[in-house]
């Protein structure tokens, strides 16, 4: 048997729910029916860490460009 500390399992239970989360969030961004600003104030996260997701998981956004 693994010996795991309660912050490594807590550690662990938070990755998988955040994990559950987003791929529920990008089932409907995919749909077109929830924006990435509504996804990232609902998940808590920026907006670089959710394009950084969709690119890691080869989802399909428009890249804006700064000038």
């Amino acid at each position: 048997m693994l010996k795991m500390t309660i912050i490594q399992i807590a550690k662990k239970l938070e990755k998988h729910y955040f994990d559950k989360k987003v791929n529920g969030n990008l089932k409907l961004y995919k749909k077109g029916k929830k924006k990435v600003s509504e996804i990232t104030k609902d998940q808590k996260i920026s907006q670089r860490k959710f394009y950084a997701i969709l690119e890691k998981k080869k989802i399909e956004h428009k890249k804006y460009k700064k000038e």
